[in-house]
């Protein structure tokens, strides 16, 4: 969700069957439209598709980066598209062809504003990592260009975190590196820190976050230079080896404490002064199956949960709980489809602004090879498309709503 009314998902229609749709909510999550730009429904659909990589920075503006469909893997790399929309989507730009390594596909996504993005293509995006190419769009994805090849790293996941149009963060999560760049990434270098790292760093503007330290006493490290010098600031004690640590902005945060399999989030840890004091939030989500639920923060009082692709039941299938006060009381909402959009069984939430990795294929088989490939940064045949229902309608099928999110952890 990208505010309390609007958010985007990338939903599966079928449990095992390769065929997924974008939609969008303006009403907190209560009905959901399909917003599918034609040509990438049709690249959805088709085997040896890797899992889309979505970015939603706003109401408006949407990136969804696709690879492989159809493709074999072969010496000449194989090809992304990114389509965008800067109107909610009702109308798409298609980004022409671009390059990447075999066997591999996008991995990152990320833009400092409307007009300026980086994607990253690696490899092998469903395993250990060694960094292709990195392109950079000033056009808000109309247009891409080879910004840098062979990025000196090999990790999984890979993140991709960006500060500036000039600064950027290649993170390989524990005990990988951390690279750093401060020309465009052109060249990218270790990035010094006080102690190992224990997460993907979080940048609003030139202040970042990243934990650090052993996994029993984990800590905050704070920088407000861009990386340069990094001061170290205490975490809440209880919350775990592997807390899910969230900052919306360079004052507001989040932490929501791991917890074992099975059990429920006692409490929420929340900052309004860039993590320097903390304040304890009891927690009032009395859910079944509580370490199945994945959370979205749209600030430090507005969040949503859902149960993702982990469902068990029916009875939880189309339901999304949503506060308005930190978790100490929260609403159910069932999720309804609208017009022509079909029934579903799985969604992943785009953000605002945070990073998509792309998992593993979804789907056994080839279907032969793309042709009209352009070369290295080359961003052929720009076109306007609209979205998908504002061509042949489909029937809605009957069925429920299963929700999952590959951007976050199960609390």
């Amino acid at each position: 969700m990208t505010s309390p009314t609007t958010g985007w998902t990338l939903r599966w229609i079928k449990w095992g069957v390769n065929d997924s749709e974008l939609a969008r909510t303006t009403d907190g999550g209560r009905t959901w439209t399909d917003v599918t730009p034609a040509a990438a429904a049709a690249l959805l659909s088709l085997p040896d598709t890797l899992t889309p990589v979505l970015l939603a920075r706003d109401a408006e503006h949407a990136w969804l980066a696709l690879c492989c469909a159809g493709q074999t893997a072969t010496s000449a790399g194989r090809l992304t598209e990114v389509f965008s929309t800067s109107d909610g989507g009702r109308t798409w730009t298609e980004s022409g062809p671009l390059h990447g390594p075999d066997y591999g596909g996008p991995a990152s996504l990320s833009f400092t504003g409307p007009d300026d993005g980086w994607l990253l293509l690696t490899t092998d995006t469903g395993g250990p990592a060694r960094f292709g190419q990195l392109y950079r769009t000033d056009d808000g994805g109309g247009h891409w260009t080879l910004a840098a090849a062979g990025v000196p790293a090999s990790c999984d996941p890979p993140s991709l975190t960006v500060a500036t149009t000039s600064v950027a963060w290649i993170a390989c999560g524990p005990p990988g590196p951390l690279l750093v760049s401060r020309d465009a990434g052109t060249h990218w270098t270790p990035q010094p820190l006080p102690r190992s790292a224990g997460a993907v760093p979080q940048f609003i503007g030139r202040t970042g976050f990243m934990t650090a330290g052993p996994a029993s006493g984990l800590y905050l490290l704070v920088t407000h230079d861009l990386g340069r010098t990094w001061r170290r600031l205490r975490l809440p004690a209880g919350i775990g080896v592997a807390p899910d640590v969230r900052f919306l902005s360079a004052s507001d945060g989040i932490v929501m404490p791991y917890v074992s399999p099975g059990s429920r989030v006692p409490v929420v840890y929340v900052t309004v002064d860039g993590g320097r004091t903390w304040t304890a939030v009891p927690q009032g989500l009395h859910a079944s199956d509580p370490e199945l639920l994945g959370y979205d923060f749209v600030s430090t009082r507005v969040w949503f949960a859902w149960y993702g692709n982990q469902a068990q039941a029916r009875a939880q299938a189309s339901i999304i709980y949503r506060t308005d006060n930190s978790g100490r009381t929260w609403t159910a909402i069932t999720a309804r489809t609208a017009g022509a959009l079909r029934s579903w069984h799985g969604v992943s939430f785009g953000g605002t602004p945070r990073t998509r990795a792309a998992g593993r294929r979804r789907g056994p088989g080839r279907r032969g090879t793309r042709s009209g490939r352009a070369g290295p940064g080359s961003s052929q045949g720009q076109r306007r498309i609209p979205p998908r229902s504002a061509g042949k309608r489909r029937t809605p099928a009957r069925g429920t709503t299963a929700w999952s999110s590959s951007s976050r952890r199960s609390a």
